[in-house]
């Protein structure tokens, strides 16, 4: 009895780990984005502050993605 409550309390740690790995990448991607969200926020805003062209935020917007793929 004690060996079979071993084995379960092994096997739902492993569960667990696992889950908690993956949780961890969600949450890295997550901080990643929210830091491009944050960069692209900043470019807009001094963009709108100095009078800039609407029109210009999809080249921001653009910029923004080539910078993360490059990287």
């Amino acid at each position: 009895m004690a060996m079979a409550m071993a084995m379960a309390m092994a096997a739902k740690s492993k569960l667990l780990l696992r889950e908690l790995k993956t949780i961890k990448i969600d949450l890295a991607f997550a901080k990643d984005k929210c830091a491009q969200l944050e960069e692209e926020n900043r470019i807009l805003r001094e963009s709108c502050e100095k009078g800039g062209n609407p029109e210009d935020n999809d080249l921001v917007c653009f910029t923004l993605i080539y910078k993360q793929g490059a990287s």
